[in-house]
């Protein structure tokens, strides 16, 4: 994750399945549930999926976005994380 705004969020695309060129994209955060929102932080590793989903003889173009948790860290420990950051960037005058 790149920068995150107050309705979207950029981040650095790189395909896993074929070569290693980059890419910035940036995605509307409607495009989260709110809980995963929550873990919209600058840094944080996103895995965007694009396939086909063929069900009942039909197909269907689906993407889905997930982020990669580590360590089992919850909402609440995101939150506490950000609050004691901001603490710790007034307490050094930083903005």
């Amino acid at each position: 994750m790149l920068s995150v705004e107050s309705e979207s969020f950029w981040v650095r695309l790189r395909d896993l399945t074929g070569d290693a060129s980059e890419e910035e994209a940036e995605f509307p955060t409607r495009e989260l549930s709110r809980e995963e929102q929550e873990w919209l932080l600058p840094g944080a590793f996103l895995y965007w999926t694009i396939g086909y989903e063929d069900r009942n003889g039909q197909r269907r173009r689906v993407s889905a976005l997930r982020f990669r948790r580590v360590g089992g860290a919850q909402a609440g420990d995101i939150a506490a994380a950000r609050g004691e950051a901001q603490r710790l960037a007034e307490a050094f005058n930083w903005h």
